[in-house]
């Protein structure tokens, strides 16, 4: 009877153990991103079936994926940093778009990719830029180095004074702070009210 307790014991503890490493690894929080765009012909009309390669420059890592029937392509799941894209499909020249950044929970839209009538072999590349304003999502968002946050006059004073370093936020001078559309953000994040 001991030996059986002593069994439940560990299988209890290696459970307990698992559960507590499981939501540690939850509490991670977002550290992915995207890359989407879309494949033309030089006429304009859409590339079904293009293939579609990110190599992430820092560890080589590729993740491939193929344009649907309107030539659109996302690559989702993107560990953050920096990606070479390159774009090939049959009777076409392939296109290899430089320096594409991908930030945590954000999606890096490269536009509209033309394909040059050619041979697979013959390369064209290009250099990303970053969008000047996101356009496939409303939300607001900005990670922080830990070093760079200890060394703020406001340091250790809470997320929501921290808030206000990311781009389009703003306090509205109570107890909330309202990013530039208006909806405010209470002190436990949730969110409150729409203003104005």
């Amino acid at each position: 009877m001991n030996s059986k307790l002593r069994n439940l014991a560990v299988v209890s503890g290696v459970f307990c153990l698992l559960l507590i490493l499981s939501a540690a690894a939850v509490a991670q929080g977002i550290s992915t991103g995207s890359i989407s765009g879309t494949v033309y012909d030089p006429q304009k009309a859409v590339i079904p079936g293009a293939k579609v390669i990110a190599v992430q420059a820092e560890t080589g890592a590729s993740f491939t994926t193929k344009s649907t029937a309107e030539g659109y392509f996302l690559i989702a799941n993107l560990p953050i940093g920096t990606y070479v894209l390159t774009i090939e499909a049959a009777n076409f020249s392939s296109l290899k778009v430089n320096n594409v950044d991908v930030n945590s929970g954000q999606n890096h839209n490269v536009g509209s990719q033309v394909l040059k009538i050619g041979t697979s072999s013959e390369s064209v590349t290009v250099e990303a830029t970053a969008p000047l304003i996101e356009t496939t999502s409303a939300q607001i968002g900005g990670s922080f180095d830990t070093q760079a946050v200890s060394q703020l006059p406001n340091a250790g004073a809470g997320f929501d004074n921290l808030a206000l370093y990311v781009p389009g936020v703003a306090n509205n001078g109570s107890t909330n702070f309202s990013n530039t559309n208006g909806a405010a953000i209470a002190r436990t994040g949730s969110l409150t009210e729409a203003e104005g």
